[in-house]
Order: structure tokens, then C-alpha cells, then sequence
């Protein structure tokens, strides 16, 4: 079922080149059975393509995918198949979505989480499936071209225009229980979440060690951040500060240690107690004159 959705003559003429040695194109018939049984995907069915093609005979059709493919063989200066069935897919993915989307503009008026909410609210109250934010990045790029796609005013979301800081933490709390390698890429892969390095660029390391276990190599930095902020904990004995790093999702004295060294350690703790109040900058300072 396409949903009243119409295809303009272009459009039909590249999903015909896309089709043209498809087993489904070999009559109207299997043609409408492999619309019909389209989960995701909405194609025209054969009356409406013969329809806006002005004819009534379905070898004319054949035809015209498979002159509409040879053209773009010339257009594109290659035989390559591969190169031209991406385009004619990626273009196909764009313009079909597009007319599922457009009539919930309202949807992107927000974040990428908020027009996942919107999503997930229409399928429960209208059974209306439409595609979550994550695939629409996949097919356009980034959610700023589908805003411009969809003739609204782009508004930058950071993170190089794809994702929004709020929807990678959404996706960190609702899925964290999956995220280590190479558990996560195939999970997001299967769930259309992004990828495990784009959200440990841009989710904050608290939000992470709260909701997964992932396993992070500290930097020095990273420590000395940690153990400033933990001030109070951490001068305490080795064996306190394990139990609440182990609460808190920290690193143990023994990663200290390990990492650092034992007299490095010890210096810390010792400047941490005499100067509770010392700065990050600070403490680097003293550490490096020491």
C-alpha cells in the first residue's frame, strides 16, 4: 500500500532503471505483490506508473527502466553497476522518505530526540511507522539536510550536524547495557544508533561510566580531574577509595598506581590535603615543579 503517496514521472523512471533486472519487474502482477509486501519501503503500484506514463502495456515499462539505466551509464561515464544502483538506491531512499515525512514537519521542529519521541507516539496512537532519526541521518547526511530537504530553516545541533548532544545520551541510557566493542557496532547496526566512537567523542566519560561498562583508558588527566573532583575520597585510604570508586564507576588507586606510579600517588594526595581547594592547572603545576 503506498498511503495516497504520488511519484512523479523523474521519480518512477529511476525506481524502474533501479528495477530494471529485479524479478519483481517481470509483470504488473509480481510487480504489485513486491510493493504489497514492502515493509518499509513505498513504491508505486503498476496502474499508477502506467498511469503517469501515459501507456498500458508493462513490456513498455521494462523498457523504460532499462532505458532510463542505459542513460544514466552515459550521464555517469561507466558500466559499473554497483556505482550506478547506489545512486539510483540513494536518490530512491531520499525522495520516497521525504513523502513519508513531510506531512509531520511539526516532528522536526526540535532535536533528533524529540522527533524520536514524536515517532514512536504516532506508531502507538496511529500505527503510522515512520523512519527514526538515525536512519534519515544515513540517507541525508545530516539532520540539517533533511531540515533543508524538507524547506525548514536549518539550525545547527552540533556534532559536525548530525546528532544532538541530548539524542546520543538518550541512546547511551536506553541501550548502554550493550556498549563495548564489537558488541555495540553490530547492536547499532541492527537498531540504527550511531556508531560507538561518535558517541564516546561527545558523551560525557560520567554519563558513560554510569550507564555502561565500558572499560576507558584514563589519561593523566583524567585522573588528576577525577581525583580533584573526589578530593574528599580520595585522600582516604586505599581500601575507601576503592569501595566508592567501585559505587561510582572510577578508577581504583591501583590504576593510580599502575599508571602514575607509587611516589606520583602519594604526591597527590599529600598536595590534595594540604591545598583541598587547588585547581586543576594548579595541580599540574606543582606536580610538574616537584
Amino acid at each position: 500500500m503506498n498511503h495516497n503517496i504520488k511519484f512523479n514521472k523523474e521519480e518512477i523512471l529511476l525506481i524502474l532503471a533501479r528495477y530494471h533486472t529485479h524479478s519483481s519487474i517481470q509483470s504488473s502482477t509480481t510487480w504489485d505483490k513486491h510493493v504489497e509486501g514492502l515493509k518499509r519501503s513505498i513504491l508505486p503500484t503498476s496502474s499508477e506508473i502506467l498511469s503517469e506514463l501515459g501507456g498500458s502495456d508493462w513490456n513498455e515499462v521494462i523498457q523504460t527502466g532499462k532505458t532510463r539505466y542505459h542513460d544514466l551509464e552515459i550521464e555517469f561515464q561507466t558500466i559499473d553497476s554497483n556505482k550506478i544502483n547506489n545512486y539510483l538506491s540513494n536518490e530512491i531512499a531520499k525522495f520516497t522518505v521525504l513523502k513519508q515525512i513531510k506531512p509531520y514537519r511539526e516532528f522536526f521542529a526540535k532535536s533528533t530526540t524529540y522527533y524520536d519521541e514524536c515517532v514512536e507516539k504516532l506508531y502507538e496512537q496511529k500505527n503510522i511507522k515512520l523512519m527514526k532519526a538515525h536512519g534519515l541521518i544515513r540517507i541525508f547526511g545530516t539532520w540539517n539536510e533533511i531540515k533543508k530537504a524538507l524547506d525548514m530553516k536549518s539550525a545547527s545541533v552540533g556534532i559536525g550536524e548530525k546528532y544532538d548532544k541530548e539524542y546520543l545520551i538518550e541512546v547511551v541510557k536506553k541501550h548502554g547495557q550493550f556498549f563495548s566493542t564489537p558488541t555495540w557496532e553490530n547492536y547499532a547496526q541492527e537498531h540504527d544508533l550511531p556508531h560507538l566512537l561518535t558517541i564516546l567523542k561527545h558523551v560525557p566519560k560520567e554519563i558513560l561510566l554510569e550507564y555502561t561498562n565500558y572499560t576507558f583508558n584514563y589519561s593523566t588527566d583524567d585522573l588528576l580531574s577525577i581525583a580533584i573532583k573526589h578530593k574528599n575520597v580520595f585522600i582516604q585510604s586505599i581500601r575507601k577509595w576503592n569501595a566508592y570508586a567501585k559505587e561510582h564507576s572510577l578508577p581504583t588507586k591501583h590504576t593510580y598506581i599502575n599508571q602514575l606510579g607509587k611516589d606520583r600517588h602519594n604526591q597527590i594526595v599529600k598536595i590534595l590535603k594540604d591545598n583541598p581547594e587547588i585547581t586543576f592547572e594548579e595541580l599540574k603545576t606543582v606536580l610538574l615543579s616537584i
